[in-house]
């Protein structure tokens, strides 16, 4: 796979998670963990676009998704909730940069 069809590949994994968070089809954190990672594989980690994302990994980096302790679990809906409408508004506007990107 030569470079441009790598960047293809990925942009289009991550509009594919972007418009999941949209549509309230995939999990709000782990998405954001994703699209930090894929922001990374394309070159993009410096975009000022992607900093709420960054933000909220950080900020979610305790919570082990998959085998989260009992304990943890209202904390981590409680911090779903506070962040979901961040999240939404943060991939909508990454989405719109990735267009513009391709539009020029």
């Amino acid at each position: 796979m030569d470079k441009a069809e790598y960047i293809r590949k990925t942009t289009s994994e991550l509009v594919r998670i972007l418009d999941g968070v949209i549509a309230g089809e995939l999990e709000v954190v782990s998405s954001c963990r994703e699209i930090s990672r894929l922001r990374y594989e394309l070159g993009l980690q410096d975009e000022s676009v992607f900093r709420p994302i960054v933000a909220i990994e950080s900020e979610s980096d305790h919570f082990i998704l998959d085998k989260m302790p009992e304990t943890q679990r209202r904390e981590y809906a409680e911090f779903v909730n506070d962040v979901r409408k961040e999240v939404l508004d943060c991939c909508i506007e990454i989405k719109a940069a990735i267009s513009n990107k391709k539009e020029s």
